[in-house]
């Protein structure tokens, strides 16, 4: 295993900082290596927007005010994968919009597929 990517001696706090009209988005003070995922992942993912357009957003962005984060690993080709796929994504939905709007938990999916075609399928 990777060393401790969060410090044991760090102190770790929670501080109200953006109001909204709905709700206060919390900020998440925990120092998360991004060196370290830069180095794991490249320097850009890449992220579908709402409306399903993909986008190249650089890795510090994607993980900024996170505090875990999920490496996903799964394919189209795989059958409990695709099972499972459509129920982790009702949970992260359900965090995002039911919950809270930053939750703290980022899910990176890691492609197994064979070849672009295939992951764009999926």
């Amino acid at each position: 295993l990777p060393e401790a990517l969060v410090p044991d001696d760090d102190i770790i706090t929670f501080e109200p900082s953006v109001t909204t009209e709905k709700s206060t988005i919390p900020k998440f003070d925990i120092p998360i290596d991004d060196v370290y995922f830069r180095g794991l992942l490249g320097d850009r993912l890449l992220v579908k927007d709402a409306n399903n357009t993909p986008t190249l957003v650089n890795v510090s962005d994607a993980i900024s005010n996170t505090r875990l984060i999920a490496l996903y690993f799964s394919a189209h080709w795989c059958g409990p994968c695709r099972g499972f796929t459509p129920l982790l994504i009702e949970f992260y939905d359900y965090l995002k919009n039911e919950v809270a709007p930053t939750h703290g938990l980022e899910l990176i999916f890691v492609s197994s597929d064979r070849d672009e075609a295939q992951f764009q399928q999926y």
